[in-house]
C-alpha cells in the first residue's frame, strides 16, 4: 500500500469546529479508502466493492502543549492539526463476485467486477 510514516497531518477551513475539537487532544480515527472496482453479482445481497482502506487512531496534539505554535501569517486561511499515529489498520476485498449463483451460466443475470 505504499509507505507509511508515523505522523499525518489533516486541514481545515478555519470556521470549521474539527480543527479545534482535535486540538483539545479528543481522540480521532482517519480513515483513507480507495475504490478499486464496483462488483456486480447476479444476487444483489451479494454486490460490493474492490478497496483498499487504511485506518489511523491517535489523539490531536495541541500548539503550545505539544509544539511550538505556527505564526499567524501561515495560520491566516487554514487550521493545521499534527496528528502523530498511535494505532494503523489497513483492509482491502479483491477479486470477483461470491454469490452462489455467479459461477453458474444457467441462471439470469450478470456478475463480475467493473473497474474504477
Amino acid at each position: 500500500m505504499g509507505e507509511v510514516t508515523n505522523n499525518g497531518c489533516l486541514h481545515s477551513g478555519l470556521a470549521s469546529r474539527t480543527p479545534q475539537q482535535l486540538a483539545s487532544g479528543i481522540p480521532v480515527c482517519v480513515t483513507v479508502t480507495q475504490l478499486d472496482g464496483l462488483v456486480y453479482s447476479r444476487d444483489a445481497k451479494y454486490h460490493s466493492t474492490n478497496y483498499r482502506c487504511v485506518m489511523c487512531f491517535r489523539r490531536g496534539r495541541s500548539a503550545g502543549r505539544d509544539y511550538t505554535p505556527a505564526p499567524s501569517p501561515h495560520l491566516a486561511s487554514t487550521a493545521v492539526v499534527e496528528v502523530v499515529i498511535e494505532d494503523i489498520r489497513a483492509k482491502m476485498r479483491e477479486g470477483g463476485p461470491r454469490g452462489p449463483q455467479d459461477a453458474r451460466d444457467d441462471t439470469p443475470g450478470t456478475s463480475g467486477v467493473a473497474d474504477v
